[in-house]
């Protein structure tokens, strides 16, 4: 019912429906599910290849980045889903 519901484009109440659905596990092995469904590794994130504050402050300026962020996260476009990029 809620991915109909989402489809439509009532996420409120595809929201209602799944949370009221869904009710949450407290048993004794609860805790032992989630440690298996969790990956284990490293949680140190490697910042080598991210861009720095000032590049991604430069990378905004530019219209290329405008025409993307009004296209793909505007309102309508996560609503509704994109419209392919006029080239």
């Amino acid at each position: 019912m809620a991915p109909k519901q989402a489809r439509a484009g009532n996420l409120s109440k595809a929201n209602q429906t799944v949370c009221s659905v869904l009710k949450p596990e407290f048993g004794q092995d609860a805790l032992h599910k989630l440690q298996e469904k969790t990956p284990v590794g490293s949680v140190i994130f490697d910042k080598q290849f991210c861009p720095t504050t000032d590049a991604l402050d430069e990378m905004r300026r530019h219209d290329e980045w405008l025409n993307i962020q009004e296209h793909s996260f505007s309102i309508k476009s996560i609503k509704g889903g994109p419209e392919p990029l006029e080239t």
